[in-house]
């Protein structure tokens, strides 16, 4: 009897282990999915993200309990919102809020294009099958979007985000503000030619097995992996890619909350950035965004130590019923950033004096156009240094053109709302650092406070 059961749990157990590779190594499909025109292509590994999942289930059994029966309080509302409703638990009604991803069939891979013609400002997924198009109808309308037909095309549209349906075949897109979605969309759904296995690009992603893949014509080549509880986007863009010049990046000798440092391409830059913007920022500053941009050479080293907190006494003025003048105290406190912010001395210095950005204050000079807290600016014949305290850290030069770290578990103990609001997701990061090298080789590393798949799970759920 024992015999039997042995073999009985070794077949189980085979087929458990035949099943699971072939469900999780699948084979990358991309027949008749991605247009022979596109120059960029984003391939998500879905099934690999999936595999992320029961992984973490089989490490932490108790999370798979909570997320498929939920907590003692949550089963009795749920409980408590089926009495007396006559339709079964397992039916959708007409007008019930379904989740997108149910309403959709999920590929074990799916893909992401543009180009930079017919497909100039969007990325566009290949092909999803709708499964639910009642639950999807109502999905759309919760969320507020805009409905849409052009012949059998119906389009859903919301700020940078459009959904096209054709028959049975839905697309996901992200693009820009002034892209004609309709047009677009016409294009998608009447293209007949598709890339074939022996592109390049595809070559490229066939080799890769991380969560995300993005590979383009220019060269360009991230990946980004999943780990327990930490997202690692690695790879090296393109030679031409020159936002950030040749430059060796300094650091603090200790880590404040956030340091960063580089050289930015400052003509590229202005070119970047919409004329919206820099209306705007005029507007606030009296400053010329390709002014400054023109009189600064681009490199910089910022770093928040700590912040502290200041109090202040406001003082207003009210009147009783007999009209008595009365006075009235008010504490008020304010969290101020211990930071400075050290550049090359250029011409720019010249250009804020002259627009009165920089002001002489009892001895001091005072950045103008910060209200929100003193900033001073001291200059020596090598650098301008922008600081609201002095700060004497050893400074260390590292190899990279440029670095980036913020420990966001820090500031959200210490910092304000003020300066970047404080939110349940930013909550769940405990820190992020990217460097980029001499050869344009990207290292970004974020890690969160619990596993991935919880954080995901927290995103799809809103």
């Amino acid at each position: 009897m024992l015999k039997k059961i042995s073999y009985f749990l070794l077949l189980l157990f085979s087929i458990i282990l035949i099943v699971g590779y072939i469900r999780y190594n699948p084979q990358l499909k991309y027949e008749d999915k991605i247009p022979a025109s596109a120059e960029t292509i984003l391939h998500v590994n879905l099934r690999k993200i999936e595999y992320g999942f029961v992984k973490n289930y089989l490490k932490h059994p108790t999370l798979f309990f909570k997320d498929v029966f939920g907590t003692k309080k949550g089963r009795k509302n749920k409980k408590d919102s089926l009495k007396g409703s006559k339709t079964p638990s397992n039916e959708t009604k007409k007008g019930e809020k379904t989740p997108f991803y149910k309403t959709i069939s999920l590929p074990p891979n799916t893909f992401f294009y543009t180009n930079t013609k017919e497909f100039k400002g969007a990325f566009i997924s290949s092909f999803f099958k709708v499964k639910n198009k009642l639950g999807l109808e109502t999905f759309f309308k919760d969320k507020k979007y805009t409905k849409k037909k052009k012949e059998d095309i119906t389009i859903y549209e919301k700020g940078s985000y459009a959904f096209a349906i054709h028959k049975n075949n839905l697309i996901i897109v992200y693009k820009e503000k002034l892209v004609n979605i309709t047009k677009l969309a016409e294009n998608v759904f009447s293209n007949t030619h598709f890339l074939k296995k022996e592109n390049v690009l595809l070559k490229k992603m066939e080799k890769s097995s991380s969560e995300l893949t993005l590979a383009s014509l220019r060269n360009d080549f991230l990946e980004l992996d999943i780990s327990d509880k930490s997202m690692r986007i690695s790879g090296s863009f393109r030679n031409d890619f020159d936002l950030f010049l040749p430059h060796k990046a300094e650091v603090p000798q200790k880590k404040g909350i956030i340091n960063i440092s580089g050289k930015l391409n400052t003509k590229l830059l202005s070119e970047k950035i919409q004329q919206k913007q820099k209306d705007k920022f005029k507007k606030l500053t009296t400053l010329s965004v390709d002014s400054v941009m023109k009189k600064w050479n681009g490199d910089f080293q910022f770093n928040v130590s700590s912040f502290s907190t200041k109090i202040d006494t406001i003082v207003t003025y009210e009147y009783d019923d007999d009209f008595n003048k009365v006075e009235k105290k008010a504490i008020k406190k304010r969290k101020i950033p211990s930071l400075i912010l050290k550049t090359s001395n250029s011409s720019l210095v010249n250009y804020l004096k002259e627009k009165e950005a920089v002001k002489k204050v009892e001895g001091e000079e005072v950045v103008a156009i910060i209200p929100f807290f003193k900033v001073l600016l001291h200059s020596t014949n090598q650098n301008l240094f922008f600081y609201t305290e002095k700060q004497k850290e050893k400074m260390v030069t590292q190899e990279e053109k440029f670095l980036f770290s913020f420990c966001v578990e820090r500031y959200m103990k210490e910092g304000d709302e003020f300066y970047l609001k404080k939110n349940k997701y930013l909550n769940t990061i405990k820190d992020v650092k990217a460097a980029v090298s001499t050869e344009n080789h990207l290292q970004l590393t974020i890690n969160f406070k619990k596993t991935i798949p919880d954080f995901i799970l927290q995103l799809v759920r809103e």
